[in-house]
């Protein structure tokens, strides 16, 4: 039960990275092919001559993975990486064309069919190219839908499982690790989301964020983009609806939240420091000090030094 309508996961995301058009093409956009990149059937490639010999060819990797130059025959580059390929490329024309060099660059990338199941927004097959990653999958289909998990992506590959995506740690963090390149034949598998807590009041990113086991107040905190400035951290107020249906309200301070253990549904309102007042001239410290309730105008002035002579 969330108290307070804030964005969910996928809004989000959406808000983190800008438009879902934005996400799209900057995941399916393929600028040059990476040296790890492995050639296939399928793969257009270019081939520069220059030295003695000036010439440029178009070819295509065939099934069984050759291509064929007029100058140097049939040669075989399926299952080697886009910097193995230059290194052998390099080899045979140093070895059959003297004076010659010769560059090579990926012009048309093979297409691969995936499969992405599961909590997503529209399930089915895809065809993408081979330098396709989990996250282009995943927004190819959509997304996830609202039961979707942005955390818990599955990518399995003849029925084992290959790797898990986590978009916290790719959107809110950087890491991109886990988002690893994707295959002809392989599933993607977006899992139901497990525990959604919402935070708001004085924090950078009001939103509806999505916890993992063993994760607490203190990572929330850290998808949230941290506190405000007026942040109190000694009034932090966390609403839980029980089994009864009964409402649970405590306020708490950061230390006393930071390891209480969370419940999908719970909501968090941190509050504002609002008795700042500035102290200015005639004080050693001109500053903006908290004004409580129990204090007085000389307990402000000790704060800022006392009063100067001028």
């Amino acid at each position: 039960l969330f108290f307070f309508k804030h964005k969910t996961a996928y809004e989000l995301l959406r808000s983190l990275v800008g438009s879902e058009m934005c996400i799209r093409d900057s995941l399916t956009s393929v600028q040059s092919a990476p040296a790890d990149y492995i050639l296939g059937p399928g793969d257009e490639l270019r081939i520069n001559f220059s030295g003695s010999l000036k010439a440029s060819r178009k070819v295509k990797i065939d099934r069984e993975g050759n291509i064929f130059l007029r100058e140097l025959g049939t040669l075989n580059f399926s299952g080697l990486t886009y910097q193995k390929t230059q290194e052998e490329l390099n080899r045979i024309v140093e070895a059959s064309l003297i004076g010659t060099k010769a560059s090579i660059s990926l012009i048309k990338v093979r297409p691969i069919q995936i499969f992405v199941v599961g909590q997503s927004m529209k399930p089915g097959s895809y065809n993408l190219n081979a330098l396709s990653s989990i996250s282009t999958a995943l927004f190819e289909s959509g997304g996830p839908n609202d039961s979707g998990s942005l955390r818990n992506i599955s990518l399995k590959r003849s029925n084992e499982l290959i790797g898990k995506l986590d978009l916290y740690e790719l959107f809110i963090k950087g890491n991109s690790t886990a988002n690893i390149k994707i295959q002809s034949g392989d599933v993607l598998l977006i899992n139901p989301i497990e525990k959604q807590v919402e935070i708001f009041g004085e924090v950078n990113t009001e939103a509806i964020f999505e916890l993992k086991e063993g994760e607490n107040f203190k990572d929330l905190i850290v998808f949230a983009s941290g506190f405000k400035p007026l942040a109190d951290k000694s009034k932090i107020v966390l609403t839980r609806q029980a089994k009864d249906n009964e409402i649970f309200v405590k306020e708490m301070s950061f230390a006393e939240l930071k390891e209480f253990p969370l419940q999908s549904g719970d909501s968090i309102f941190v509050e504002s420091t609002n008795n700042l007042i500035p102290v200015i001239g005639g004080v050693a410290r001109e500053a903006i000090y908290e004004f409580k309730n129990d204090e007085t105008t000389d307990d402000l002035i000790n704060f800022a030094g006392g009063r100067t002579s001028n």
